[in-house]
């Protein structure tokens, strides 16, 4: 099949007619970006516990919190996310919505801790500690829906262009129900056989359209599109505590990544001068995507006085095995028929992303009295992310990453608010807790050509929990906003159309644990 790298000028979400099998700087970015999610008590606080430690969450950020804990424990966490999207396409307005039930956190932790004459340690190797288990670290959960007039380009100059440089004769000679015809998936072959294109007068590599000799035209575009799945990152983690004073760990990090994108692209004539028979196009697509790799992370935490403590991380570059699989149906309408070409079952492609390195700097302010306030920066590099593969040429795609992707800064900052409970009526204590991330563009703004901020993503969030003896239980909410921008289809000749995406993804989370 044609493989044919294509990078889609549009932030994060691939609502895109692809080119063939094509990976592009999107799938790029979907496999590398993180968003760190886990228990309740650090969604409540934004995220922010790369220093705090003693939380499972903190293993996403700064293993080295796993040397804070003085206990077993053992949790799960439960969650409901809505993400809801308002699109503009040309002036007209669109939305969707979908909702959702997933596993956020779940794991234990094994903590040793030494003594020494019936009194815990506090000098050398006080504790030793050792955690297994899950995080939610990114969600595909979406529908989407965008429509509007396009009076300056069609969905047929795309196919136009995936057509050019191919011989008829490779069209010609394909079977549909052959399992080794490499074009039964090419959108340039489907749409020839489905009489959408044909071959230039006198050439037989050279294609135009049904379209190519229309003025004034008015075509309805729509994009009726959903995504499943998630990422998740399966950790074995140890840590230690030294003197009470440094805290070190290391997580052995396992990601499984599964995700699914059905999509529907029509296309329909609405007014045209000399429009020769041609009534729409439709082209759906089905892909799924699983793949699993390994990284590193590695991590300490300094507390040099009881009420402060401050601390690094850096995560590898993982190298994550993937494989695609793909089907595309074509169809062309026109004034007397319809022409339809259906492949019947899915081809694939595999290949590997090696996801850019992650640093966190971090600290926080502890107080037993009345709770505790942290920050987080980290630093991603998403123009070091790559495809790698033994029989795809992905060095124009690599290259787009390199020239449109950037070094990107995440900030989070979060509080927690301790409440003792003196009469004893029901919890310990209670907890009340707020939080804010800024998550940065992995965009040059150059690529769109709009503000910085436009690229960029807010979290606000908030939660309370209760703290027992020997159990704790815990809630949040938390809303991530931001904007898209989506290019259904690229053009070589002309600029092809964009829509806006403003979107809000909420998650609802609870999450119980017990210690002993």
């Amino acid at each position: 099949m044609k493989i044919i790298p294509v990078f889609m000028a549009g932030a994060l979400l691939a609502f895109q007619i692809p080119a063939a099998s094509a990976q592009n700087v999107s799938d790029l970015l979907r496999f590398s970006q993180n968003q760190t999610m886990g228990t309740a008590r650090s969604q409540g606080m934004g995220n922010a516990f790369g220093a705090v430690g003693a939380d499972y969450s903190a293993l996403q950020i700064n293993p080295a919190g796993l040397g804070l804990y003085r206990r077993n424990e053992a949790h799960l966490s439960m969650g409901i996310n809505a993400d809801i999207s308002n699109s503009n396409y040309f002036g007209t307005s669109a939305s969707d919505s979908r909702t959702g039930f997933h596993i956020p956190s779940m794991g234990f932790v094994v903590s040793k801790v030494y003594n020494d004459m019936g009194q815990d340690r506090v000098s050398g190797l006080v504790s030793i500690n050792f955690a297994a288990g899950l995080n939610r670290v990114g969600s595909f959960q979406q529908n989407f829906t965008i429509n509007g007039i396009n009076t300056n380009s069609s969905v047929l100059d795309y196919l136009v262009e995936q057509a050019n440089g191919t011989d008829v004769s490779q069209y010609r000679n394909s079977n549909v129900n052959d399992p080794l015809n490499n074009y039964r998936n090419d959108l340039g072959a489907q749409a020839w056989t489905t009489y959408l294109i044909d071959t230039m007068p006198s050439s037989t590599n050279s294609y135009t359209s049904r379209l190519a000799n229309a003025a004034n035209y008015n075509l309805k575009q729509s994009i009726q599109g959903s995504m499943r799945g998630a990422i998740y990152e399966y950790n074995v983690s140890a840590g230690a505590n030294i003197s009470n004073m440094i805290y070190v760990g290391a997580s052995l990090v396992f990601t499984n990544i599964r995700y699914e994108k059905t999509e529907s692209f029509d296309e329909q004539v609405v007014a045209a001068d000399h429009i020769n028979s041609y009534k729409g196009a439709r082209i759906t697509s089905d892909i799924s995507a699983a793949g699993s790799g390994v990284s590193g992370r590695f991590g300490v935490i300094v507390k040099p006085v009881d009420f402060f403590r401050f601390g690094v991380s850096a995560q590898t570059p993982a190298r994550i095995n993937i494989r695609d699989e793909f089907r595309y149906t074509t169809t062309g309408f026109f004034t007397n028929t319809t022409n339809t070409y259906d492949p019947q079952s899915k081809d694939f492609v595999e290949y590997q992303v090696l996801t850019p390195a992650r640093y966190t700097g971090s600290m926080a302010f502890v107080f037993s009295s009345f709770g505790l306030i942290s920050a987080d920066v980290e630093m991603v590099d998403y123009a070091s992310a790559q495809f790698k593969s033994n029989n795809i040429d992905y060095s124009n795609t690599n290259q787009a990453a390199r020239n449109n992707l950037q070094q990107s800064m995440n900030y989070r900052i979060g509080a927690e608010f301790k409440f003792d409970d003196a009469s004893g009526n029901l919890a310990d204590s209670y907890r009340l807790r707020a939080g804010w991330g800024l998550i940065g563009s992995p965009y040059k703004t150059t690529v769109f050509n709009v503000n910085e901020t436009n690229l960029q993503r807010q979290l606000y969030s908030g939660g309370f929990g209760m703290v027992f003896d020997r159990m704790f239980v815990d809630f949040a909410i938390s809303a991530l906003t931001g904007t898209d921008y989506i290019q259904p289809y690229t053009l070589q000749g002309k600029a092809a159309p964009v829509g806006e995406n403003r979107f809000t993804a909420y998650n609802f989370a609870l999450t119980t644990g017990i210690r002993f």
